[in-house]
């Protein structure tokens, strides 16, 4: 009786994922190593993404965030040609006759992974807080 219920669950969540055409998140963890791997599957282009999960260094170093911004966002944690980038805040500005600013946008500091095998980073490089001309 078990393994008929097991298998009637198991056939539903095929279905399930064979007419669902949302991204596929799969998490697993190596039993030998603890090792996280998350990894995304677009059903539609196969494309496969893999999250970097080792945890983020502590800041090198802290830099108030300029005053004056508009509105600040915090951009999430991704890829950007072919490097991981964290989680960070990007600040946007608009200059006046009274206050004319660096750039129309001011990039927190944060560290960006580098090099990476599976899901986790080998290489960790801080790209220190910087004004931009441009907001993508």
């Amino acid at each position: 009786m078990f393994r008929i219920f097991l298998g009637f669950l198991l056939s539903i969540f095929c279905l399930h994922a064979i007419a669902d055409d949302d991204v596929t998140t799969t998490t697993t963890v190596d039993p030998d190593t603890n090792q996280t791997t998350i990894t995304e599957v677009n059903p539609t282009t196969q494309e496969t993404t893999t999250t970097i999960v080792t945890p983020t260094p502590a800041p090198k170093e802290v830099v108030n965030i300029p005053e004056g911004y508009t509105s600040c966002t915090t951009v999430p944690a991704g890829w950007q040609q072919s490097v991981w980038v964290p989680e960070h805040k990007v600040c946007q500005y608009t200059s006046t006759a009274d206050k004319v600013y660096e750039g129309v946008g001011y990039v927190d500091g944060y560290w960006q992974c580098t090099k990476f095998k599976a899901s986790d980073c080998i290489t960790w490089n801080w790209v220190s807080g910087h004004w931009v001309n441009t907001i993508d």
